[in-house]
């Protein structure tokens, strides 16, 4: 179970998200970033955690087939997203099509960015702008995972959480996973400082 060194945990939260025992929750750490939580002794040895982390991945490099530059044709689209709109366009078709879409929005209640599985363009609306720090994800992972969803947006170690996950659960053919470059994201605590 999360054999690996907690220190290089990405904070994914997918662990906890395919957990069948509910054994491991995802908290933050006293640095101010998600990390899983043991909170009970139900643990089965399933290692669907290790399977799925980032951490545990084959570091092979893989060249591109092809790679493209694109962004959003719509004015209003283009002011007020990010990096061009176009993951709020592929989120829009997805919707139109009748699908449900998992992307990152502000809970203002808490303060904190947050994953969550959308199917209207109004709370599409909530996912427009990059948070800039790690999102809590398990909840709508396990929404993802149990086929209710048909597009996922995330960093790199989350969409390769969750393609391990589709995998395993054998609906990686339903799922248009979409991630961006990533460096890195700070720590919790100085987005609670900032505000």
């Amino acid at each position: 179970m999360v054999t690996n060194d907690i220190s290089k945990c990405s904070g994914c939260g997918m662990c906890a998200s395919i957990c069948p025992k509910n054994t491991l929750e995802i908290k933050l750490n006293s640095d101010g970033f998600y990390i899983p939580c043991i909170v009970n002794d139900n643990c089965i040895n399933c290692n669907l955690c290790d399977r799925v982390c980032p951490q545990n991945a084959d570091k092979e490099k893989v060249e591109p087939i092809e790679t493209y530059s694109v962004s959003s044709i719509d004015d209003m689209t283009l002011s007020t997203t990010s990096s061009g709109g176009i993951c709020y366009e592929l989120a829009k078709v997805a919707i139109e099509e009748g699908n449900k879409v998992c992307g990152v929005i502000y809970d203002y209640d808490k303060d904190i960015a947050k994953h969550a599985v959308i199917s209207d363009f109004c709370e599409l609306e909530q996912t427009k702008g990059s948070k800039y720090f790690q999102s809590y994800t398990p909840d709508a992972f396990c929404e993802v995972i149990q086929d209710k969803c048909a597009v996922v947006f995330g960093t790199p170690c989350q969409i390769y959480a969750i393609s391990q996950a589709a995998k395993i659960k054998a609906i990686r053919e339903n799922l248009l996973l979409v991630d961006f470059f990533c460096h890195g994201t700070p720590s919790m605590y100085v987005w609670k400082k900032y505000i």
